[in-house]
């Protein structure tokens, strides 16, 4: 599956940003993950003449404690949330609810403003930040305004969001020693799109509990609050307002201007100008230059835009040891390392991989890297067909690294984002316990020259 043809651009300044949408409006694409928009693309759901990156606007990052409220970003990643001691500190809900979002690959990539200009009411983010009480900062070309949480999301895949706007960031009350939360949700398996969920803040005096927000997930077009029938301040009991509804195929952006967000201190209303030449009317299929490090080789190319970076790997490079299959990330076998983590290939444009250093499993059999994983693969014939081991191992080498106390459990549950076709399971989970347990009694969490039986 490949996406029609489009254009992409990698603006340097939040005010190119909404220049651009002004220029394009629906046409036009924000990519701050990506991992939504990749899929629709990849589907042909969505089929826009411009993909806007916005992903170099270092604005958009990082997290901090400001006047009693946590600050996240909107392009800060859904792993950097989960292993954030900040975020444990001041937001432990969220530190609870992130290992539950898909699998490590797809949140090494996706973002939490992505998830919340998305609305999708089975997603995690969305939820929690009700239950905290949380705002949602917007910003556009007439400037930055803040919306509540419970108002910002109105109906299925509908946001608050007016057309030009994105979501730069969004901040919740940090955590006291009187509160209490938790998190814990229904799948068929773990990372898959939650059947249900619930999110729980409780605010405590002594052994009573003064205070107690439940926020439901995917039960609902909207993360559901379930209002005491007394508080007439609020909705009626978990009922959204009726809006318009808009398209959900349109991957980051749920509508004209519900885009994934981008962030910026300048909150002023501004007309910039934009100087990309490119029109409405131009039909967009240019060429762009990339440059890439690829298992220590510099590589230079020109690529279309719609290229997929496992596709650039395979069919320009030449390197076949990365696979396509399902290609809207769900498989797990076109994983490969991008600036030293796990992504997904299918998920990942070549031209985002601008200046950046790619790791296949070609490099990681020749830097030895995961030897002894590969040995322990091959005494537990955990391997059988080959057509999901590269992803395996790429998967099983951050978590390694990631995790070198991991228990089965979450060995089990850190590999159910890769298919095995053979059904090997056991096989492959056997062999990466065997590797976690040799390399932690050697002691030093590195690869093994040889490991015990």
């Amino acid at each position: 599956m490949k996406s029609a043809a489009f254009d992409y651009v990698k603006p340097d300044s939040i005010e190119e940003v909404f220049s651009l949408l002004r220029q394009y409006g629906d046409d036009a694409r924000i990519l701050a993950g990506g991992q939504t928009l990749l899929a629709t693309l990849n589907m042909r759901l969505s089929e826009p003449q411009l993909v806007i990156d916005i992903t170099g606007l270092k604005a958009l990052r990082g997290m901090r404690v400001q006047d009693e409220r946590l600050h996240i970003g909107a392009l800060v990643t859904h792993t950097e949330i989960e292993n954030s001691p900040l975020v444990a500190q001041h937001a432990p809900m969220l530190s609870q609810a992130a290992p539950h979002i898909a699998h490590r690959a797809i949140r090494n990539s996706g973002t939490w403003g992505g998830s919340l200009a998305y609305g999708d009411p089975a997603a995690e983010w969305p939820c929690c930040l009700c239950a905290l009480d949380g705002t949602v900062h917007l910003q556009g070309p007439d400037g930055a305004r803040r919306v509540s949480a419970t108002d910002f999301f109105q109906d299925l895949y509908t946001t608050a969001l007016e057309p030009g706007e994105i979501v730069t960031g969004a901040d919740l009350p940090v955590s006291t020693a009187a509160d209490w939360y938790g998190f814990d949700e229904l799948a068929r398996r773990h990372g898959d799109y939650a059947v249900a969920g619930l999110a729980v803040a409780a605010r405590f005096k002594g052994t009573v509990a003064q205070k107690v927000n439940l926020c439901f997930l995917g039960i609902g077009a909207v993360p559901v609050r379930a209002w005491h029938r007394g508080n007439r301040g609020g909705l009626p009991e978990g009922r959204a307002r009726p809006v318009a509804r808009s398209d959900p195929r349109a991957g980051d952006q749920a509508a004209p201007g519900h885009r994934a967000g981008a962030s910026t201190a300048d909150g002023g209303a501004r007309q910039p100008q934009c100087n990309h030449s490119l029109t409405p009317e131009t039909h967009m299929a240019e060429l762009h230059s990339l440059q890439i490090e690829v298992n220590g080789q510099k590589q230079q190319r020109s690529v279309q835009p719609r290229q997929h970076l496992v596709d650039f790997i395979r069919n320009d490079l030449g390197l076949k040891g990365s696979h396509l299959g399902c290609e809207h990330g769900v498989c797990g076998a076109c994983t490969v390392e991008l600036d030293g983590h796990i992504v997904r290939g299918c998920l990942t444009l070549a031209v985002q991989a601008q200046g950046c250093k790619v790791r296949t499993i070609e490099g990681l059999s020749e830097d030895g890297d995961v030897r002894d994983l590969q040995e322990a693969f091959i005494r537990h014939n955990a391997l059988q067909c080959g057509f999901c081991t590269p992803g395996m191992v790429m998967a099983a080498k951050e978590l390694l690294q990631a995790r070198p106390d991991a228990t089965r459990t979450e060995v089990r549950e850190w590999m159910s984002g890769n298919y095995c076709r053979c059904t090997g399971y056991h096989a492959i989970v056997d062999a990466i316990c065997e590797t976690l347990a040799a390399r932690a009694q050697k002691g030093t969490g590195q690869p093994t020259d040889q490991v015990n039986a």
